[in-house]
């Protein structure tokens, strides 16, 4: 997790410099690399180094694949972005409970989970870049080729965008554009405000999702089931999510399934532990609502923050 935090964080910060596409790519490959390594270990610190770094680069290509995503769509459609991300999470997190059941020598397990990636590398060289981003760094002849081919693809008329690229006669001249960095976010009232109010919901938000879990095997049952059952809760969140998205906004549902999920965990600490189904039960409900306020969490960070900052 303390990986997590720094791939979420500084890999973002390396795509606004270098390209989301670059930087996607290199986490990816250094994410297989230390994955296959994990499963090598000749001791235990060279073990959780190098889950630290998985952590790191894995939550840098989920986070660097979100902006892509979110950047090559319409604001109309950013939430199907998000809904069919949230998706493979949920995939992902299904086929890990059936690996970790059939392999349960570590080693072997780690080995199985570097597979599935590897079919990413292949694919990935054929994402193009973020137009957004190209516009935004002055490479407008990039982004008029790259905005035409989807044009083309889809069949859809150019948006105005790519008529306003088309037409200006200046664009073999350099446009000197300004530098953002992380203290952007502080630079005005409305930025800090945002800034904190993501900061806390995030931290808020992630200790109750990875929380309940990392807690399953506390719980009464067998726990590879009770593992099972937590990603399972989340296709119903999410289809839940996908018709409540746009009608209730953002804000409302990251403060509803917050305090709903916040009073089903609280709830278990007053079950005695003789009702164990009753604590499971109440675990599946806060993760439900949880999953709910993670995915929207990610729509609303991508949306509240302009390009650059993004």
């Amino acid at each position: 997790m303390a990986g997590a935090i720094i791939g979420s964080s500084g890999m973002g910060w390396l795509a606004d410099i270098f390209g989301r596409q670059k930087i996607l790519l290199c986490n990816l490959f250094l994410m297989i690399l230390c994955s296959l390594l994990t499963a090598f270990s000749p001791a235990f610190w060279f073990f959780l180094i190098m889950r630290f770094l998985v952590g790191i680069f894995c939550n840098g290509v989920y986070s660097i694949a979100y902006i892509l995503g979110m950047e090559f769509v319409g604001a109309s459609k950013r939430h199907l972005i998000g809904l069919m991300i949230g998706i493979c999470f949920i995939v992902g997190h299904i086929t890990l409970t059936g690996m970790a059941y059939m392999v349960r020598e570590w080693r072997k397990l780690q080995l199985f989970i570097a597979v599935p990636p590897l079919g990413c590398l292949v694919y990935c060289w054929f994402i193009p870049e973020s137009p957004r981003w190209l516009i935004l760094k002055n490479r407008t002849v990039e982004a008029e080729q790259i905005i035409r081919k989807v044009s083309h693809v889809n069949k859809v008329g150019l948006p105005k965008t790519i008529i306003l690229i088309t037409n200006s006669k200046n664009k073999s001249k350099t446009v000197v554009l300004k530098k953002h960095t992380l203290l952007d976010l502080l630079k005005t009232p409305n930025l800090r405000r945002n800034t904190l109010i993501v900061f806390l919901s995030w931290f808020s938000i992630s200790c109750g999702y990875y929380g309940l879990a990392l807690n399953t095997h506390n719980l009464s049952g067998e726990p590879y089931l009770n593992f099972l059952l937590t990603g399972l809760v989340e296709i119903p969140a999410a289809a839940f999510l996908f018709v409540i998205v746009d009608r209730l906004g953002r804000k409302r549902i990251i403060q509803g399934t917050g305090v709903l999920a916040g009073v089903a965990c609280v709830a278990v600490a007053f079950i005695p532990d003789a009702f164990g189904w009753i604590n499971v039960t109440l675990c599946l409900v806060g993760r439900f609502f949880i999953s709910m306020g993670f995915g929207v969490m990610y729509l609303y960070s991508a949306e509240i923050f302009p390009t650059a900052l993004r």
